[in-house]
């Protein structure tokens, strides 16, 4: 009997999703930032690099190879102002796919608005400590910060009810005209003046 054998080769059976672990941005996170950085690991048993891809509220909004178990970061693509819901989904050679549970994050890139109450523009008081009044109105901030700014120097702070009025009290003031005004700033630090 003639026999011949072939030489042998190897195949690898890869059946199993890769584990994907978000990193950053935490949960609940408002960025000021509309191309904000995402970062996860992608970690799978055979493949040393491995597809990513990030999605926000189920759209593909950026990708990268990664190098297996590894911190993996994707730049995500232009978004406007929002409420997201975002994942990263992983993939090895074969396609075995993986989604991450979701986290959400806020894109908060406008300032507040700021509309002075009282006193009224050329209001005349006897009190070396008046009480200032404006409203901070921002869309994702439900407590904007305010400074009292007279002359451009600031005289007091609060933490505001969103869209509702903001009373501050001076520090004791001298004789003489002010202009005053107030700087609202949301949780991202978007800052806007009213005009005094």
């Amino acid at each position: 009997i003639n026999m011949n054998e072939s030489l042998g080769r190897y195949i690898t059976i890869d059946d199993t999703a890769p584990l994907v672990a978000l990193s950053s941005p935490a949960v609940d996170n408002i960025t000021s930032s509309t191309t904000p950085v995402f970062t996860g690991v992608c970690n799978d048993s055979i493949n040393s690099s491995i597809g990513a891809l990030l999605l926000l509220n189920g759209s593909v909004k950026g990708s990268a190879t990664c190098t297996n178990a590894t911190s993996c970061q994707i730049t995500s693509s232009s978004l406007s102002d929002g409420v997201y819901n975002w994942s990263m989904r992983c993939n090895d050679t074969v396609n075995n796919t993986v989604y991450s549970a979701g986290r959400n994050i806020t894109i908060d890139s406008s300032a507040p608005t700021v509309s002075l109450s009282s006193p009224a523009a050329n209001n005349i008081t006897s009190s070396t400590t008046p009480i200032f009044t404006a409203v901070c109105n921002d869309s994702y901030s439900s407590n904007p910060g305010a400074l009292l700014l007279l002359n451009g120097s600031v005289k007091g702070s609060a933490i505001c009810a969103n869209a509702s009025a903001c009373a501050i009290t001076s520090t004791a003031l001298t004789d003489g005209v002010y202009n005053w005004s107030y700087r609202c700033n949301d949780s991202t630090n978007s800052t806007v003046y009213s005009v005094g």
